[in-house]
């Protein structure tokens, strides 16, 4: 299964991938894995489909978004 890593110490909290993945990321004050533990400022998650992940992954400007 694909996992989704957000690294919020690479984050610039621009948004994006809150637009094109709504589903995988929100902005509560800080941009946000759903659904993800964060540690060291690191959240991840494991997702069914990575076609969103992937979309958001691609659009951060500073690589912030990791698929595997």
């Amino acid at each position: 299964m694909p996992k989704v890593i957000h690294d919020r110490n690479k984050c610039v909290h621009c948004g994006i991938c809150t637009s094109v993945s709504p589903d995988l990321f929100e902005d509560n004050g800080k941009i946000t894995l759903k659904n993800a533990e964060y540690k060291d400022g690191i959240g991840s998650v494991e997702v069914e489909d990575d076609t969103s992940a992937k979309s958001a992954a691609d659009a951060c400007p500073v690589l912030a978004i990791e698929v595997k």
